[in-house]
């Protein structure tokens, strides 16, 4: 795990050159206050990198997040992120 380190929502691994996004941490129910606030942190972080991944694209490159767009309060930067990868690999 050394040279492992966590890069906003995006795991770097310098052995495998590639940036993982990673999953929103899981909730108790009732929610502690701690698990909260690093459950919103991670959706505020989550809304930052679909911004990055998202504000400079075409807009034929956009058509492909169509999909995506039925539910936007529980789409992720991963979903967008496998959804280009997918279109564009």
């Amino acid at each position: 795990m050394r040279g492992i380190f966590r890069l906003g929502l995006m795991t770097y691994d310098p052995n495998r050159s590639a940036l993982r996004p990673s999953y929103p941490p899981p909730l108790s129910i009732p929610a502690v206050a701690a698990e909260q606030a690093a459950y919103d942190a991670w959706w505020e972080a989550d809304s930052r990198a679909q911004h990055i991944l998202t504000a400079r694209i075409s807009d034929s490159a956009r058509l492909h997040l169509v999909h995506l767009s039925e539910d936007l309060t529980n789409r992720t930067a991963r979903a967008v992120y496998q959804a280009l990868s997918a279109a564009f690999a």
